[in-house]
């Protein structure tokens, strides 16, 4: 059946709220200025109409969250989202445009994804974008899921949440230390035996700890390794598994590398080179499990809470790093957890074994091409003479 799709503005409310109410039913809206006021209400009653999405479009970030948040909890999950836009600033409203075609296709949603009788694990899981992962890969039709996390009043908080959202049994907690390698793979192994399967594997847990550098290493590099090792070695279809998908937390930080944290940085970059290279056909024609990396942009977790966050950091290098990170708090985009629990669900359904995808400013998530290195090469890095003897 053709989708069709409505634009409305502002002005254009009053036309669309007349007395006669159509039905929307099957169609996708996108309304200008809608955080609040008309076009709220314009968008509120399109989707009790029967409209089946629709994308919200304003400058205030907080109430075009809010909106979204507000709809969704009204109609039913995935039912509006919000881009941040200033329609008078000519060049962001051209992004916009693009960005609205890949919004419309996520409204959509005609291949929504589905996780119907599989079973994940989740490190980090208790809170922040580990519990948001969770709560989308449920909604999404998902079995159950194990959570792991080292917080044993958070964990069994979180697992007590998403069963009363989803259904008892749907969640059950394991508390772990994932930088130990005898407490992580019990954790997989009560997982099995709880679940009697695995399908999809989230190496989620990190911190930010320029102080105490081997201890990031161990969690946010080892951590995510060992996860990845343990992944394939109770999913292979080659020891006896279904074969399944493991996703890699990495950050954008390992794209930008910002100056204030170097070891978050070396260990999120870790991370891509282990997914590029384990995401290759060599190791997936015999293992069957798909390995792909997702990069958030700063996040609106307890991470980058800004007191914690920069008491995390070192100056031991330069007195000027906390000061460069308060200032890279207040230029950098952030975005809601719940755009990269959407991106999650996204990669893991339909993300090419080895791909790296960027996630930010609450935007869809997109897959980045690595180029290769001679279109990296700075042409004049070197002199020919350098080469005559």
């Amino acid at each position: 059946m053709d989708q069709t799709v409505i634009w409305i503005t502002a002005l254009s409310i009053a036309l669309v709220m007349g007395e006669h109410q159509p039905n929307f039913k099957g169609q996708i809206a996108l309304i200008t200025g809608a955080a609040d006021g008309l076009g709220f209400e314009c968008a509120h009653q399109l989707l009790r109409d029967g409209l089946k999405g629709v994308t919200i479009v304003d400058t205030n970030r907080i109430k075009g969250r809010e909106a979204a948040m507000k709809l969704n909890d009204a109609f039913g999950p995935g039912r509006a989202i919000f881009i941040p836009t200033n329609v008078s600033n000519e060049v962001e409203f051209e992004v916009f445009w693009i960005t609205a075609a890949l919004s419309i296709a996520m409204v959509l949603g005609e291949k929504q994804p589905k996780f119907e009788g599989k079973i994940a694990l989740i490190t980090g899981a208790a809170d922040g974008l580990g519990f948001g992962c969770a709560n989308q890969l449920l909604k999404d039709g998902l079995k159950g899921v194990t959570i792991i996390d080292i917080n044993r009043m958070k964990g069994k908080e979180a697992a007590i949440k998403l069963n009363d959202a989803f259904g008892p049994g749907r969640a059950i907690f394991i508390p772990a230390d994932i930088s130990n390698d005898t407490e992580f793979e019990v954790a997989f192994q009560v997982s099995m035996k709880h679940w009697k399967r695995l399908d999809i594997v989230v190496n989620n847990a990190g911190i930010v700890n320029e102080n105490n550098w081997r201890l990031a290493v161990n969690v946010n590099a080892i951590g995510t390794l060992k996860g990845t090792l343990l992944g394939f070695k109770y999913m292979s279809s080659a020891k006896g598994g279904r074969g399944g998908v493991i996703l890699n937390m990495s950050s954008l930080a390992a794209i930008v590398a910002p100056d204030f944290f170097p070891v978050y940085t070396a260990t999120k970059s870790f991370i891509i080179g282990l997914g590029r290279s384990l995401g290759q056909d060599l190791y997936y024609e015999h293992n069957r499990v798909r390995v792909v990396t997702l990069c958030p942009g700063f996040t609106k977790t307890d991470l980058i809470a800004p007191e914690r966050f920069v008491n995390s950091l070192s100056d031991a290098l330069s007195p000027y790093v906390k000061q460069s990170a308060l200032e890279g708090l207040k230029n950098f985009p952030t975005q809601a957890v719940d755009n990269v629990s959407r991106a999650c669900a996204k990669v893991i359904k339909d993300g090419s074994n080895g791909s790296v995808w960027i996630v930010e400013n609450d935007l869809p998530a997109y897959e980045i091409i690595m180029p290769d290195r001679d279109s990296m090469r700075k042409t004049d890095s070197y002199d020919v003479a350098d080469y005559i003897y």
